[in-house]
């Protein structure tokens, strides 16, 4: 079962699959979002980390994850690190 390590505002013992699709979606935006603005390294992997688990499963359920998705991204929103 895959769970959300380190990922801000959300358990991390929640498993992506229990996560609905608009979340998801949100967290992967804010994720990326975060990846871009970060000023150190760590902050840069950690959510980049975060991004591909949320693409990886967006994917799954067959959907399509944009790459312009950073543009409706909140730095340090939920579900980034």
């Amino acid at each position: 079962m895959k769970t959300i390590p380190f990922a801000a505002g959300v358990g991390c013992d929640v498993p992506l699959k229990d996560i609905n699709t608009e979340d998801l979606f949100q967290f992967y935006a804010n994720a990326k979002a975060t990846f871009h603005h970060a000023l150190g390294h760590n902050k840069g992997h950690k959510n980049e980390v975060l991004m591909k688990l949320y693409a990886d499963e967006l994917t799954r359920r067959h959907f399509v994850v944009h790459k312009s998705a950073a543009e409706s991204g909140v730095f340090n929103g939920k579900g980034s690190y």
